[in-house]
């Protein structure tokens, strides 16, 4: 009696969303880069449209900031990196990741050609998007294997987007800054080398996926969008790893570049290199970011079990019905 009941609610649900529009939904976004590809695909391709959404990507400059939009409720879903949402949760923010699309460091640290090791940076300025974002995360991780401390052996500034903080390395207001593909081709076109490559020194993290409030989550008919939103977004990251020409397009379309050289180090590095096939939340890399946050600046962030703001479930319902194995 029980799973009847469910399925005719679920049914109900499924139906009275499908006799009404579209359901009409701001998803956010950080980055005119790489790592924001599904979400331009499944846009771009009309697979939300394909399971009854209407979805209108968002572009905000950092995901602290996407945070706050959710908390005022201006968006609904984001992909969103999971320092934020660690940052949120710290602050009492009740944010649920969903699913991870890249699960590990995907992005370098570009420098002055004279700065040729991380030791090279004490007393220097490294530049982020902002601070709690994830390339704030990331400069503060990879000085702290040098056992440096931001803001006594080094200083940490911010520019609001990544194409600001390699304006910041011609300037010389900063030494050292945090960027993704395409940015990075760029940056060594320009003369700023590769410091550290954060794929090489960090291990699993949710570097980019799904996230949406727990308010939300719990909201009226809002499950069944979220399952729609579901399954238009990984079968946006099939087709991109599926076609990797259609989607050097779409690439181009967002970054606003023609460079065939940039877009396929934006598809390369972060599409064909690190999309996940099965995208899980990630608890460890999400313990990861806890037990960092702990030790460098909020100790009861040791407190904190990842899988309390983990809800897999979605993912795990399209991977037990076969959807995930017929994408791919």
């Amino acid at each position: 009696m029980f799973f009847s009941i469910t399925a005719f609610l679920v049914t109900s649900t499924s139906a009275a969303l499908a006799q009404s529009a579209r359901p009409a939904i701001n998803v956010a976004y950080s980055s005119e880069a790489g790592p924001e590809t599904a979400l331009w695909v499944a846009k771009n391709l009309g697979l939300f449209e394909k399971y009854g959404l209407d979805v209108t990507p968002k572009r905000l400059a950092g995901s602290s900031l996407i945070v706050q939009a959710m908390l005022a409720k201006e968006i609904s879903i984001a992909q969103i990196g999971g320092t934020a949402v660690v940052d949120a949760r710290l602050a009492g923010a009740d944010i649920v990741y969903l699913a991870s699309v890249i699960g590990t460091m995907v992005a370098s640290i570009h420098s002055l050609p004279s700065i040729t090791k991380l030791e090279d940076l004490r007393g220097q300025k490294i530049a982020v998007t902002r601070f709690g974002a994830i390339t704030d995360f990331f400069a503060r991780y990879a000085m702290k294997t040098k056992g440096f401390v931001a803001g006594k052996d080094y200083s940490v500034v911010q520019t609001n987007d990544m194409p600001n903080s390699l304006t910041a390395l011609k300037l010389g207001t900063a030494q050292a800054g945090l960027l993704t593909a395409p940015l990075t081709a760029i940056a060594r076109k320009q003369g700023f080398p590769e410091l550290v490559d954060m794929t090489k020194i960090g291990g699993a993290f949710p570097f980019n996926g799904v996230a949406t409030t727990r308010e939300y989550l719990n909201g009226k008919e809002n499950r069944e969008i979220l399952r729609r939103f579901m399954k238009g977004w990984i079968e946006g990251i099939s087709v991109a790893l599926k076609n990797r020409e259609q989607t050097l397009k779409i690439i181009s379309h967002y970054t606003r570049t023609t460079d065939q050289e940039l877009l396929e180090e934006a598809y390369d590095v972060t599409v064909g290199r690190a999309f996940l096939k099965s995208p899980y939340p990630l608890v460890d890399g999400f313990k990861a970011i806890f037990d960092f946050v702990a030790e460098t600046r909020d100790p009861k962030a040791k407190n904190f079990d990842p899988k309390a703001f983990l809800d897999a479930s979605f993912v795990k319902e399209l991977d037990d019905s076969g959807f995930l194995k017929s994408l791919f």
